[in-house]
């Protein structure tokens, strides 16, 4: 009997451990990049319209396009190298720019990486990218107008996350990149779920400035989209939803 009772404890603590590690695999299954050739990298490059940052004190910067060059899809979760542009940029009525740019152009100051996570949006989890700068915290820093005095100074840092699309078709060189917020919070997502074990974690965007206006770090958010081109079909797979 005592042999019976051992035997049906050690079967019971098998499927206890089969099941938690199934569920644990579920969770962790998140969306990733496939390529046609089954290779990487593939270089990738983008396009879009007008976009622009808000911060929730109300400061905006309105930019009319905004492309990306450089980038690659490194793994399939991953990519690295794109230097984003935003043209057209102005903000308090004066032309917003990057050092060495041309008026109303402001660059990316580092490259910048990509992770493919799970967002939590509005309608529940979606296959999202989060950026972050390459190297350091800082996103982008440049002058309105001529600062300290007739303008202000803006530093951009943080992380941010955009929804991706399409998920789940065929391989294609195209796809889309999309920030949406109001008033300074991104509804295309601050939640993420990190790739290994699907810990919850937040996106968050900062905006200071250092002349007229001047103000500390306030959360900001990104609005616009990108549309991709990649030098080979790709597609986006989802995932098991984390939970």
């Amino acid at each position: 009997m005592k042999r019976n009772l051992k035997i049906l404890g050690l079967s019971f603590l098998a499927v206890f451990a089969f099941t938690a590690l199934s569920a644990a695999s579920a969770s962790a299954s998140q969306p990733e990049f496939q390529t046609e050739s089954g290779e990487f990298p593939v270089e990738f490059s983008g396009t879009g319209g007008a976009g622009k940052l808000e911060t929730v004190g109300g400061r905006v910067v309105n930019c009319t396009g905004n492309s990306n060059s450089g980038g690659s899809i490194n793994s399939s979760t991953t990519t690295a190298g794109s230097t984003v542009k935003f043209t057209g940029c102005t903000a308090f009525g004066l032309n917003c720019t990057s050092a060495g740019q041309t008026a109303g152009t402001i660059v990316t100051k580092t490259t910048v990486n990509g992770t493919l996570v799970y967002g939590q949006h509005a309608g529940g989890q979606v296959a999202s990218v989060l950026l972050t700068p390459a190297e350091g915290t800082v996103f982008a820093e440049f002058n309105c107008g001529a600062p300290p005095f007739f303008g202000s100074k803006l530093t951009v840092r943080g992380s941010v996350l955009g929804s991706i699309t399409p998920v789940n078709a065929a391989f294609s060189t195209t796809s889309t990149l999309s920030f949406t917020q109001t008033g300074g919070v991104q509804e295309s997502g601050t939640t993420y779920y990190a790739p290994s074990g699907c810990a919850e974690t937040t996106a968050t965007l900062e905006t200071k400035g250092e002349g007229v206006p001047s103000f500390g770090y306030e959360q900001s958010a990104n609005e616009g989209s990108t549309g991709l081109t990649s030098k080979e079909g790709i597609k986006v797979v989802a995932g098991t939803e984390c939970t």
